[in-house]
C-alpha cells in the first residue's frame, strides 16, 4: 500500500480525518491502547507545542480505552479540535501507518511495544521514549530518535527537528526498516526453539 492509499483508508473511517487532514497535511501518529502508561496525555502536550510553528500537522491517535475521555477533554481545553483526531480502533490497524510522516511512541513503561515493529516495517521515522526493551532495539540518531519519557518540551524539539530535516528522518525510517528484518516471526520462533 502506498502513502496515499493509506492516508485514503484513514479518511474512509473517520469523519473527524475526513474533515481536517488536507492533501499537504504533515501527519504525525501513534497506534495506542489508551492507558496513563501510554504517556498519550504527554503526546498531545509535545502536539500543542510543535503545532504553535507547524501549523499545517495533524495528530492521529488509533486506538481507544480507559484514558479517551480524559484525552478528549485534553483537546478540547487546548483548542485542538481541528488538529488532533482520534479515530478510535481501526480494523488492521498497522495498514495506516504508511500515512504518517512522523510514528511517535510515547510510552512512560513499555515491555516489548509491537506497533515499533509495525512503523519500522511501514518505513515511517520514528520518535520513542527510552523504555522497556527499545533501546535494544532502537540506537538514538541511528534508526529513531530517542528521548526520555514524560517530557513534552523534548519530544516537541524532537518532532521539529524531524520536519527540519528530511535527510535525517529518511535515514532514520530506511535504517529501521533494515533493523526490522531481524524480527522475522519465523526466526523468532527458531530460535525459541532452539532453547529448549
Amino acid at each position: 500500500m502506498t502513502k496515499e492509499e493509506a492516508k485514503q483508508k484513514i479518511l474512509e473511517f473517520s469523519p473527524l480525518a475526513q474533515n481536517n487532514i488536507k492533501k499537504d497535511s504533515f501527519l504525525i501518529g501513534t497506534i495506542a491502547n489508551f492507558y496513563k502508561t501510554k504517556g498519550l496525555n504527554i503526546l498531545i502536550e509535545s502536539f500543542k507545542k510543535f503545532i504553535k510553528t507547524n501549523p499545517n500537522s495533524k495528530l492521529i491517535i488509533i486506538g481507544d480505552g480507559p484514558e479517551r475521555n480524559s484525552l478528549a477533554k485534553q483537546i478540547q481545553r487546548n483548542n485542538l479540535n481541528q488538529q488532533v483526531i482520534l479515530t478510535g480502533t481501526l480494523p488492521n490497524a498497522h495498514q495506516y501507518l504508511k500515512a504518517l510522516d512522523i510514528f511517535v511512541l510515547s510510552s512512560i513503561k513499555e515491555g516489548f511495544p509491537y506497533a515499533i515493529l509495525e512503523a519500522m516495517a511501514a518505513q515511517v521515522p520514528i520518535i520513542t521514549t527510552s523504555v522497556g526493551s527499545i533501546p535494544e532495539i532502537l540506537k538514538n540518531e541511528e534508526n529513531a530518535l530517542i528521548i526520555q519519557p514524560s517530557n513534552s518540551s523534548d519530544l516537541a524539539s524532537s518532532l521539529d527537528k524531524l520536519i527540519k530535516n528530511p535527510q535525517l528522518a529518511q535515514k532514520l525510517s530506511e535504517h529501521a526498516h533494515q533493523t526490522v528484518k531481524r524480527f522475522n516471526l519465523a526466526d523468532t520462533i527458531q530460535k525459541t526453539s532452539s532453547l529448549y
